[in-house]
Order: C-alpha cells, then structure tokens, then sequence
C-alpha cells in the first residue's frame, strides 16, 4: 500500500523519539487514528476523556522531560479546548507538537456549517505557536512536518502546530519521502568579544546579582559555579525558581531581590525578559545589565543592555566563566549583606488561618511535628507543659515519641483531625497538642489553632 499522510506523520513521530500521543480522537481524525492502531507499541496513544487534559498532559511531560511531546484534537471545538494548553506552553517555552484535525478542505472558510467548523482555525494556531502550517496534499506533507519538528526544537523551544482536513488523511505520500530524525538548527556563534566585555563588567561588580529564567533551566550547574566564583545572589522568578536548588546560600527571591537592587551594580540576566526589575524595580546609568539569550528578540527589548548576547547557555556560560577572575573572598561583604536581607523566620497561614508553616532563614520547611516538638519542650522548660505531655495523631512522625522522651515529655496519639486532638487534651487536661499538617492548639488561649502562633 501506498504511504499516506497519516503513514508518513506516524512514523516522522517515532522516528523523532516521540513515543507517547495524547489525544482525544474525533470522526475527523479516524483515518489518523486507524492508520495508528498496527504502531500502537511505537507510538502510545494516551486517550483522554476531555481536549484540554490532553494537550495539558502533553505539556506537563514536556516540561518534566525536557523532550518534545505530541498531542492530537478534533478540530474546533476540540482544538480551542486546547489553547489553554497550547498557550501555556508558548509561555514556558515547551516542545509541543500539535496535531489539529480539520473540516474538508474544499469547504475551509465557506460558512457551510459543518461539524466543528470555526472561522481561521490556522489563524488561531499561528497565533499560539512558533509555526504552524496546514497540509493541502500528500506533496506538501514531508516538508510541512520537517519544519514544524525543526522549528520546535531550534533556538527557543516552543510549540507548533500542523492541521490536516479529513479528506487528506488518506493522501498518497511521495513514497521517496521517509520518515528521519530531524535536527535542529545550528546554535548562535558564540561573540568572545562580548563574553570578555561582560567578564570584565561582572569582575569590576562590587555587587553583582544573576536573575534566571525558564531559559537557565538546563544549565543549572553553569549558574551555580559562575554564581559561586561571583559570590552573587542568584534570584529565579516564576519560571526561573529550582535553578539554583532553593537551599542555596546565594539563592533567593524576589521580595529579598528587591531589597538588594538599589545596591546592585551589575545585573547578569539569563533566560529571562528581566521584566519586573527593568519595568518595576526602575533602573538608572550606573547600572549596568548584561543580557544572554537564545532568542533575540529578547535581548534589548526592554531596554538596551550594557552586553547584549544571543547564544546558547550552555555554550556562553562555561566560556564567561573561564574568563572572570576568583572573587569570592573579595565580596564577602555583599554575600554577608544578602543574609542579612534575608528575614530569621517565615511563616505562613492557610486560609482560614487555623493551621501554621514555618521555614527557616535558609528557607528549609520546617513542618509541623518539629514545631510541636520545639513548642512542647519551650513549655517543659518553662515549666507549663500540663502533664508534661503533648497530644498528636497516629499520622505523626514515628520517631517523635523518642525525641520527646529524651527531655522527659509523654506523647499522647489520636485518630486523626484537630477534634480528636482537642477532645484528648480536654479529657485529660493537656494544653499543647496538634497534627503534622500545621494544626497547632494552646488551648490556655484558644481551642483552635486560628492566628495563635
């Protein structure tokens, strides 16, 4: 049998290491969906029960794997049940390849009301994707598909679309078109001239400061030794957070970010439109911004950098690195600031206030069975612990028993919820107790955990 479009989409997929379809079929996707049923091992079709959780799952696999996913709709409705998704991905920079179904191509654009006919479905597309195109003919195909892998994945990863009317399914393949792994385009050429410019701005920096976004994501060990040798807080905003891992000492967050900027003097802004600083925080001439990004559009669009750099991170950091000096000792000072900035305590309330979080002045999470304990042994040592004893639930942790004994203090369990949990404390006259979830009772000032802390 002759190669169709369907044939040739299938196996251009596989071929690319896509190994998973998220898809919600339709009456104008069969062709599609039967010329899959026999590559089903190669290709998994993953059926959702709704539009929107397809394309959702296929953009929360590419944003956990980092590779590219695919996911197929009836056109129409089913397709603008997508474009929450579909948007999304355009944010984060996600490899999504979408396959939309269509109404046939002679009636395209005539009004004739047929099912799930809208007005420009390519129009939209186009407007939420990198690339997108529609396949006419078997002749077209290859090359709309080849693009649409290539655009995908070169220079900024984000979305693209390819839509196929019901009637061309079917459509015979030039049987010298096969199906191959597509590359993406060549890289930016790295400017040594601007890396050595940004080295000697960042090693002139009394108080340098590194800002990531989604677009660090890959080099998380580039920015944590360049950020290291600088002795430089590095913040991540929204996308940006986890590239350097949140335990870090010189990672922080935009509120402490905020704090510092009157005294940074350098920026070096990576994968990100530096958006909030240039266009909240405000800027002026002594400072100086070094911007690096693949995409470079980017670069300078919101105000003209001091270096501007279009590359690659992973091909401009490990060369700027190379080129700046050593200067952790040198800023000891400005490390000993972003500490200081930072706040000894945080803590933070649910809703209806009733159940408590703690965290550290390092931003460790300090949960709720360790806060019992420490609240139960301030009270031992004050000598109002009542019974010298502390309720909490059977979801508690397993050790907690032994860390209370070792000071002397009895652990009483109950069922689970914050009632069995008072209930216990008024039965036996207790006045400390709680669950691991944050719910914290001092019934000497109120039976609920509402505000106490």
């Amino acid at each position: 049998m002759p190669q169709t479009v369907a044939d040739f989409i299938i196996d251009t997929l596989i071929a690319n290491d896509i190994d998973q379809l998220y898809c919600l079929p339709g009456v104008q996707n069969d062709d599609f969906f039967d010329a899959l049923y026999d590559k089903q091992e190669a290709l998994r079709p993953i059926h959702a029960r709704h539009e929107q959780g397809a394309a959702y799952m296929a953009l929360g696999a590419a944003m956990a794997t980092g590779k590219p996913q695919a996911f197929s709709v009836v056109p129409g409705p089913g397709f603008l049940n997508a474009c929450a998704a579909l948007s999304t991905a355009y944010a984060v920079n996600a490899p999504l390849f979408a396959l939309i179904g269509q109404i046939p191509s002679g009636a395209i654009g005539k009004g004739y009301g047929l099912l799930h006919e809208i007005p420009d479905q390519l129009g939209t597309l186009r407007g939420l994707t990198k690339y997108a195109e529609r396949i006419s003919d078997g002749a077209n195909a290859p090359e709309i598909v080849h693009t649409a892998l290539k655009e995908m994945q070169s220079g900024r990863p984000r979305p693209v679309g390819v839509e196929v009317p019901v009637n061309v399914w079917k459509s015979p393949v030039d049987p010298g078109a096969r199906a191959q792994k597509i590359e993406a385009a060549a890289r930016p050429t790295i400017d040594m001239t601007a890396i050595e410019r940004a080295a000697r701005a960042l090693s002139d920096a009394k108080h340098p400061m590194i800002v990531v976004g989604g677009g660090a994501q890959h080099v998380s060990a580039d920015v944590t030794r360049l950020a290291t040798a600088l002795n430089a807080p590095v913040m991540g905003y929204r996308s940006g957070q986890g590239v350097l891992p949140g335990d870090h000492d010189l990672s922080i967050g935009p509120p402490i970010g905020h704090a510092l900027w009157a005294d940074v003097d350098v920026v070096l802004a990576l994968g990100t439109r530096l958006q909030i600083p240039q266009m909240q925080w405000g800027t002026d001439a002594d400072l100086k911004i070094i911007h690096i990004d693949i995409d470079d559009a980017e670069v300078g669009r919101i105000a003209e950098p001091e270096v501007g750099i279009v590359a690659d991170l992973a091909d401009a950091l490990p060369p700027l690195f190379e080129a700046i000096s050593p200067l952790a000792e040198g800023r000891a000072d400005w490390a000993a600031k972003v500490k200081e900035t930072g706040a000894d305590v945080g803590i933070c309330f649910d809703g209806d206030a009733d159940r408590v979080i703690f965290c550290d002045e390092n931003g460790q999470v300090i949960e709720g069975d360790r806060v019992l304990c420490l609240c139960a042994k301030a009270l031992k040592e004050k000598g109002m612990l009542k019974g010298d004893t502390l309720v909490a639930t059977v979801m508690s942790n397993l050790g907690m028993r032994d860390a209370l004994a070792a000071d002397g203090i009895a652990l009483e369990t109950t069922d689970v919820g914050d009632r069995a949990v008072l209930e216990r404390m008024r039965e036996k006259g207790f006045n400390l107790g709680g669950e691991n979830s944050g719910h914290i009772i001092y019934s000497d000032y109120a039976t609920t955990g509402d505000g106490i802390m």
